[in-house]
């Protein structure tokens, strides 16, 4: 097992870098002079050369190329930020936090609900609730949570009263942003477990578990749901990993300080050091979410972590073979 995590750490180095050169090549070539939007548009030409000398932004794309990656890979430094004059670094771990813990709450909501919802809809097949639940599953993934982001604000906030329409100071500033982000998600993985659960529910092993009298919730939940999880687990990974860079909306709307804010204001002002600098930051996160998702397979699935633990004998074995 431990060589199959080793494996997968070095393959990330390779997607990292990978990522780091193709987010800087594109804001080299694409057109556009950040000096323009720094210095405004009553700056001379010679104001905006010397800001362009002082930021190395004259310099050709390979010393800088080389630069980045010296500076981001080397010494773990992201740069200065254009627009803001601080580090990258310690902003973006600020930025990120909230980021992340939305992303957290939103993650959790959608499983908490979404699996037992699809498997209550799977066992109770072709009945009034397993239609009430697909009903349910169908619209949450039917609605774009900008939209439902703006509906909330306005039921809650703005008609009611009772729930803060923008920041995250206090706990019910969370409940629209993570109710927002998770409605979608949810029905998805709803569908997904209903879909799984209904081709698990009918097999043999299921059939002698209820010939051996256990009860109807644990042949559900200890021997039916972790053999049709797997699937809704990948699921689950790919959307933390998704959520964690894409809640750009959510913040808009909520006006949330999150890692979203901080790269669509850096978009807008072609702040390149807070571009890459967050985007190699989250190819980081998602490949170590993809990690974690494979591992949790194990834990899931004893019959995958037998094969890790195969697969490593039998090179072992040919090794000292060839040996």
């Amino acid at each position: 097992m431990s060589r199959y995590i080793i494996k997968r750490i070095l393959w990330m180095i390779p997607v990292i870098l990978l990522v780091a050169f193709t987010i800087f090549t594109i804001l080299y070539f694409v057109p556009g002079d950040p000096t323009a939007l720094l210095l405004g548009n009553g700056a001379t030409q010679a104001q905006k050369e010397a800001l362009r000398e002082q930021l190395g932004l004259n310099d050709s794309y390979l010393v800088r190329l080389g630069r980045f990656f010296k500076e981001t890979f080397l010494e773990f430094d992201l740069g200065t930020s254009y627009q803001y004059k601080t580090s990258v670094s310690k902003e973006l771990m600020t930025w990120l936090s909230i980021t992340f813990q939305l992303t957290l709450l939103t993650f959790l909501f959608e499983a908490l609900i979404g699996i037992p919802m699809g498997v209550t809809a799977a066992v109770h097949q072709n009945t009034i609730v397993d239609r009430v639940c697909t009903v349910i599953s169908v619209i949450g993934a039917s609605l774009p949570n900008f939209w439902l982001a703006l509906m909330l604000v306005i039921v809650f906030s703005v008609n009611l009263n009772v729930l803060p329409s923008h920041g995250v100071t206090t706990w019910t500033g969370w409940i629209l942003p993570v109710a927002a982000g998770c409605v979608m998600d949810m029905g998805g993985i709803a569908r997904q477990t209903r879909s799984q659960m209904l081709e698990v529910i009918n097999s043999d092993f299921i059939t002698t578990a209820r010939s051996k009298g256990l009860p109807e919730n644990t042949i559900r939940y200890r021997h039916a749901l972790p053999n049709a999880i797997l699937p809704v687990v990948t699921t689950l990974g790919t959307r933390f990993g998704r959520a964690l860079g894409g809640t750009v909306v959510i913040e808009t709307v909520f006006s949330i300080p999150g890692v979203g804010t901080y790269l669509n204001d850096a978009i807008s002002a072609r702040d390149y050091p807070v571009i890459c600098g967050s985007v190699v930051v989250l190819s980081i996160l998602l490949c170590v979410i993809v990690l974690l998702t494979d591992l949790a397979y194990a834990l899931i699935d004893p019959r995958i972590k037998a094969e890790y633990e195969k697969s490593g004998k039998r090179k072992r074995k040919v090794k000292e073979a060839d040996a």
